[in-house]
């Protein structure tokens, strides 16, 4: 049997294979719908080109071959869009997980901020109207004598928020100074203090002199307490200065001192 009379006939066993399972499955689907009149045209070809190519192969055979050519052509032309499909389909699912990621990392970016800004919100510091005079330890400024003794004046820090207020520092601020550090009453608590929910902190802020010397000064703490002090002066009668306040976790707060040398005492606001 020549090449191509064996290759009609193999074409044709197969066209009547196809034509068998399209007749089932346009049995159980019915001839009646749209699926069903495309699986009946499918059997009517396989049948008729399957015939033609086992009866007479020499003659018609070529029919056979193209009408299963034909079916191998949908064939491939399906599994290469399905192929296709799967690369598309998997190219999507990176770039979606990509941008998910992204995503992702936004968010947590976003709640790290959000959850300081909010930390920010229910941490509250608010400085006192109140203020105390309490007397200090002589202190001799460098190359002067005597000793003076000096009455120390601190300002309340309380925390009205929902967070405790982590490390927090005072300052005392003038019109020519950015700002000086100050100390907190409690040795402890220097240089940086922590105030709990609802509790004061008090402030060591500036000290007067009691004798009859120096009262045209005040001095001010270093952050470590009164052992290091810093001169500040002369100055008028009365004065406006800042005290600051700053945390890790709170907003800064600040608010103006009135000092009035003369009566050795200052007032907030």
């Amino acid at each position: 049997m020549a090449k191509k009379t064996e290759d009609a006939v193999i074409a044709g066993v197969f066209l009547l294979f196809i034509a068998a399972i399209a007749f089932v499955v346009g049995w159980y689907i019915g001839y009646t719908n749209e699926s069903g009149q495309i699986v009946g045209i499918v059997v009517i070809l396989s049948s008729a080109g399957g015939i033609l190519s086992i009866k007479n192969p020499e003659k018609y055979g070529h029919i056979g071959i193209a009408i299963l050519d034909y079916f191998k052509g949908i064939g491939e032309r399906a599994a290469n869009n399905t192929t296709q499909n799967k690369k598309e389909m998997k190219n999507k699912n990176n770039k979606v997980n990509g941008n998910l990621n992204a995503v992702q990392t936004g968010n947590d970016s976003t709640v790290n901020v959000y959850n300081e800004r909010m930390e920010s919100k229910n941490t509250v510091l608010q400085i006192e109207k109140e203020t105390e005079v309490v007397g200090c330890k002589p202190i001799r400024i460098a190359g002067e004598e005597p000793y003076f003794d000096y009455a120390c004046t601190r300002i309340f820090i309380k925390n009205i928020g929902r967070n405790a207020a982590k490390d927090c520092k005072g300052y005392f601020i003038t019109d020519k100074s950015r700002g000086e550090r100050v100390c907190w009453t409690i040795p402890k608590e220097r240089p940086n203090a922590t105030i709990n929910v609802g509790d004061c902190e008090k402030l060591d802020f500036c000290a007067f002199p009691l004798g009859t010397k120096g009262n045209d000064i005040i001095l001010i703490p270093t952050e470590d307490g009164w052992e290091n002090i810093r001169r500040t002066g002369p100055i008028d009668p009365i004065s406006t200065v800042k005290v600051r306040v700053t945390s890790e976790n709170a907003q800064p707060v600040e608010a103006n001192v009135k000092i009035y040398r003369d009566e050795k005492r200052i007032e907030i606001g």
